[in-house]
């Protein structure tokens, strides 16, 4: 029979096995190195060496990684993303204030740019409108703020704005292994958040040398994370400010559910703890409006355990407001809920805004990108508390409308209800994430460094699982329903008997 034969030349065909490709040995040899010298370096006298070697050795460990495996170079990335800062705090220690380190996540995060410029004709397609939109309001921020500041701060903030959305392409665009790529990315996710979560309850109560000696370096800067001791701050972890660490627990929180089944409940348990100890009102906001949206999209078993995880997490507060520190310091931020008018800072929000709206008309055309680091420093409400201000300085009204434009497509492309989604899960979780970022919009800035890394990968992940579904979908419509079944005596194909 030609349909045996075929089926049985098909199995007989060596396929590679998914979790032994050839350069693995190349992917271990180059993170083992990568940790090995990094950690041995960090806590001695000569840890001011990393100021150069931890950029260096993340750029080249991050190439091997996007050459030999586009998964394991994904999951690197988050890591690095997530850890950076902290290693700064540690090396700033000893050599005092290295801004160099800094640009790791930026450089292994950039090497996606490469896969981007060999597959260009894929933004010509109509899914990659969000992002040509995108890519078009910063180049229109850029060529503003070329004609008005420095290079290196305008180079700065083209990397806050741009490696997101280029990180976010390569996502979406790769073709090779995309569920390996997500696995890999949530993995990553769940491990990072655990020890990111543990470490910010550790940093409250013992309060670190190297993170007290750089909030107290910068205190003029960071004062709404409050002094230098032990209790009386809100956490950062290893990242550079509360807020941000706020939203990077929002995002793990709000994908708990696609974590692996063993690490749900410390991800779960840790996670809650330190985002309350972050203080960051805006996280808190936008994890309510994503569980909200889990919730309704959930099953009836699923809101039963969703219902006994929420009594386990206001066991939890109670348990927290008991304790004289922490119920002080927990009970300041969440009267503000209850009584706004009395809330400093959204007095001051809002009388940002009112002289944010003064100014910007007479600057229709904004003012480019840098505006924030060159005009608006020591503002009390700045471009960096708000997306609304924060693109309007540096995008202007056509820019912040492109931006906009951009968001609005990927909202409706990630809402977009699949008909057979291959991971349903994840695509809740994934417009979950989306719908918290935009509840805390007005209060954070989304769209840039690490929260717009979060951001825009997750998008590209959400809208990359309902493309494969729709894939999927297609290829079961259009799969051949007549298939030969064996060749007579005659030499005439033969069909198989349709059923009646």
């Amino acid at each position: 029979m030609i349909a045996e034969e075929l089926d049985k030349q098909d199995a007989a065909t060596p396929r590679p096995l998914p979790g032994l490709r050839r350069p693995s040995y190349q992917v271990a040899l180059a993170i083992g190195v990568f940790v090995s010298v990094s950690a041995l370096l960090l806590f001695t006298p000569a840890r001011s060496l990393l100021t150069i070697l931890f950029p260096a050795l993340a750029l080249l460990c991050s190439v091997i990684l996007y050459s030999r495996s586009k998964p394991a170079y994904v999951a690197f990335v988050l890591w690095i993303w997530f850890l950076t800062p902290f290693v700064r705090r540690v090396v700033d220690e000893q050599a005092g204030s290295e801004q160099a380190i800094l640009l790791a996540p930026y450089l292994v995060a950039a090497i996606a740019a490469f896969y981007v410029l060999r597959h260009l004709r894929v933004l010509a397609t109509t899914h990659a409108v969000p992002f040509v939109c995108a890519l078009a309001a910063i180049f229109y921020g850029l060529c503003i703020g070329c004609v008005q500041f420095s290079p290196l701060i305008v180079g700065q903030t083209l990397c806050e704005w741009l490696v997101p959305v280029l990180f976010a392409i390569f996502i979406f665009v790769q073709h090779d292994e995309p569920d390996r790529v997500r696995k890999s990315f949530l993995n990553a996710f769940c491990i990072l958040l655990i020890l990111s979560a543990a470490y910010a309850i550790v940093q409250f109560y013992a309060a670190p040398s190297w993170d007290m000696n750089w909030l107290a370096r910068n205190q003029e800067d960071l004062v709404e994370i409050g002094p230098a001791v032990a209790m009386q701050f809100r956490v950062f972890s290893t990242m550079n400010s509360p807020t941000v660490f706020g939203v990077a627990l929002m995002t793990g929180m709000l994908m708990i559910p696609v974590f692996p089944k063993a690490l749900r409940i410390p991800a779960g348990a840790l996670g809650l703890a330190a985002i309350l100890l972050t203080g960051s009102r805006s996280a808190w906001i936008g994890f309510a409006g994503g569980a909200i949206y889990l919730f309704a999209r959930a099953n009836r078993r699923r809101r039963a355990l969703m219902l006994l995880q929420l009594a386990g997490m206001i066991v939890l507060v109670l348990g927290l407001l008991r304790a004289p520190v922490l119920g002080e310091f927990l009970s300041d931020r969440f009267s503000h809920f209850t009584d706004i008018q009395a809330d400093a800072s959204y007095g001051d929000r809002m009388q940002g805004y009112k002289e944010a709206f003064s100014r910007l008309a007479h600057e229709p055309f904004g003012e480019g990108l840098g505006s924030a680091q060159a005009l608006h420093i020591g503002e009390v409400i700045g471009p960096h508390d708000s997306s609304f201000l924060e693109s309007l300085y540096s995008l202007g009204w056509l820019g912040t409308a492109l931006y906009a434009v951009a968001l609005t497509l990927a909202g409706i492309g990630t809402f977009r209800l699949p008909a057979d989604p291959v991971n349903a899960d994840f695509v809740d979780a994934g417009r979950a994430v989306f719908l918290a970022f935009v509840v805390q919009s007005p209060l954070n800035s989304i769209m840039l460094g690490q929260a717009g890394f979060i951001l825009w990968t997750m998008v590209a992940l959400t809208l990359k699982e309902i493309q494969l579904g729709k894939s999927a979908e297609t290829a079961a419509i259009w799969q051949p329903v007549v298939r030969i079944s064996h060749v007579d005596e005659a030499g005439a194909l033969a069909l198989p008997d349709m059923p009646q």
